[in-house]
């Protein structure tokens, strides 16, 4: 499994370069297109909405999560902070950061006494969103998936399996979580309040560690159960065992609310 914090690296410094470079790699061949529209977007700092620039991903040698990408550069003059809303939900990033966005499988773990395996038969696709810097090892992505059916990967007890939720889009989807292809540690689980909607998140705090137990890095997310809607919002950061990045996500945590329906 590639390290995360080099592919999170060279992801976004394609994103912020890509305009200068005199071709992007092509994408494979017949590459799954994403369905749907992608849903508009505005930023509410600046009062119009920004421009976008359409990029195309490298080859998924690098592991990242497959599609075409939207992405939105910083804006100007906003501030330390910068508004994003869309008809699902609304938080703050920070205002040097830029974001993109795509769609991808959600994939089914399924847990059994002889192991665990893959799947994509839900046949849905998340809206996933990245915000991040141009460079460095700390982001922030949102997964959102218009349906009330039960997604949560679990395990043969019937628990939400947190970890798959993580691995999902950190680690190798392909293969369940704590595998050499991703492993990972979860700290807590607890229920947490959400802006806009009378139901409750659960926030989940874990850490990313390499073959040897090492910790690549930390984070926390909010898996969000509603009524017509999931979700799943996480701050990571690629820092091994620094928490430098707990005031950020707090910040973008507190800050996120849901829209009524969600």
């Amino acid at each position: 499994m590639k390290l995360f914090a080099a592919v999170c690296v060279l992801l976004f410094f394609i994103l912020a370069s890509g305009c200068s470079q005199p071709a992007n790699p092509a994408l494979p061949e017949n590459p799954a297109p994403a369905p749907g529209a992608i849903p508009a977007e505005t930023t509410e700092s600046t009062g119009t909405t920004q421009p976008t620039i359409p990029v195309t991903l490298p080859p998924a040698s690098l592991e990242t999560p497959a599609g075409t990408y939207t992405t939105i550069p910083p804006s100007q003059g906003s501030g330390p902070w910068t508004r994003f809303q869309d008809q699902f939900y609304s938080l703050e990033y920070p205002g040097s950061w830029q974001y993109n966005v795509t769609a991808i499988p959600i994939h089914q773990y399924i847990h059994s006494q002889v192991g665990c395996r893959v799947s994509t038969q839900y046949n849905l696709d998340w809206q996933l969103r990245i915000f991040a810097p141009a460079q460095g090892n700390d982001l922030f992505y949102t997964t959102v998936v218009d349906s009330d059916r039960d997604i949560w990967p679990r395990d043969q007890h019937g628990q939400v399996d947190y970890a798959d939720i993580v691995n999902e889009i950190l680690g190798d989807p392909t293969y369940c979580a704590n595998t050499p292809a991703g492993a990972f540690t979860i700290s807590g689980v607890n229920t947490v309040p959400l802006k806009g909607v009378s139901f409750e998140g659960i926030r989940v705090d874990f850490g990313k560690i390499d073959p040897l137990g090492v910790t690549l890095g930390k984070g926390s997310m909010y898996v969000v159960t509603g009524n017509h809607r999931h979700g799943v919002f996480t701050y990571y950061s690629a820092h091994g065992e620094s928490d430098a990045w707990k005031p950020a996500a707090d910040h973008i945590f507190n800050s996120l609310q849901l829209d009524q329906n969600f």
